[in-house]
């Protein structure tokens, strides 16, 4: 499923959201992740899911945002956003 927004999931998930809209792609690097999340070790899907996100980030119009630093610049990144 490499093509997201072809897909029939990708379609569901495109039309579950309201227009208008933003959709913000949270990304943080694996190894910050792992520290709080002993379970994505684990998984076999992670790197698959994340992937599939970023290779869909531009047709789906996600904005990225920047989750390696502290939450408020985090939270400021996605208010600035939301408030331009």
């Amino acid at each position: 499923m490499a093509n997201l927004p072809d897909s029939l999931l990708g379609e569901l998930f495109y039309r579950s959201i309201p227009f208008p809209h933003k959709v913000f792609l949270v990304v943080r690097d694996k190894n910050k992740i792992e520290l709080s999340r002993s379970d994505i070790k684990c998984d076999r899907k992670f790197q698959k899911r994340m992937d599939l996100y970023v290779a869909n980030e531009n047709t789906l119009a996600f904005q990225r945002v920047s989750n390696n630093d502290s939450i408020d610049q985090t939270v400021s990144q996605i208010l600035n956003s939301l408030f331009l």
